[in-house]
């Protein structure tokens, strides 16, 4: 269908702004926006790419062609960011790719975004191994043994949203916690 990956941007950004970026997940008022700065941060900044990475994967994207997972990128990174200060940085250092995996493939804060981001995005689509040997996972499933049944995840998320949360609690909204508030 033409166009269809630009809907599928347009979906991804939306979902990743409203589970990771809602002022309410991390106790911040409702009319709380982030600084300009949020998007240069480096976890931040793994965090989102590997988020749009694998979002693009579980929605069939692996054999799209770089234009059309591009235009999906840009569709995403405009819904997460409307004052698009994602988007241009993001340009900006993707421009030069090899420049790009210097930059941010040996940095531990880029990485550990973005294995925060594969670790929550496996256990929302359930799609990571049980015995993923990632330690935040691992402690997360040690509390979730303390509550009652599963909690799934409506919608196209096949995980446990319980798992998720927690991990979320102890990833990305503990970063922006300590970080931007």
């Amino acid at each position: 269908m033409f166009g269809s990956h630009k809907k599928i941007g347009k979906e991804i950004g939306s979902n990743i702004k409203n589970f990771f970026f809602n002022p309410f997940y991390f106790g911040a008022p409702d009319d709380f926006n982030f600084s300009a700065d949020f998007y240069f941060d480096k976890y931040i900044f793994g965090f989102i790419i590997a988020s749009i990475g694998l979002s693009i994967d579980r929605y069939g994207g692996q054999r799209w062609d770089a234009k059309k997972k591009g235009e999906c990128i840009y569709e995403a990174m405009k819904k997460i960011d409307e004052s698009e200060i994602l988007l241009s940085f993001y340009t900006q250092q993707s421009a030069d790719i090899e420049e790009f995996h210097m930059k941010f493939n040996n940095n531990d804060i880029f990485n550990r975004g973005v294995d925060d981001a594969t670790t929550i995005i496996g256990v929302m689509y359930g799609i990571l191994p049980e015995d993923d040997p990632d330690p935040l996972f691992q402690e997360a499933k040690k509390i979730r043994e303390k509550f009652d049944g599963p909690l799934v995840i409506q919608g196209d998320f096949k995980g446990d949203s319980l798992l998720a949360t927690i991990i979320c609690n102890a990833s990305i909204f503990k970063y922006i916690k300590e970080n931007f508030l």
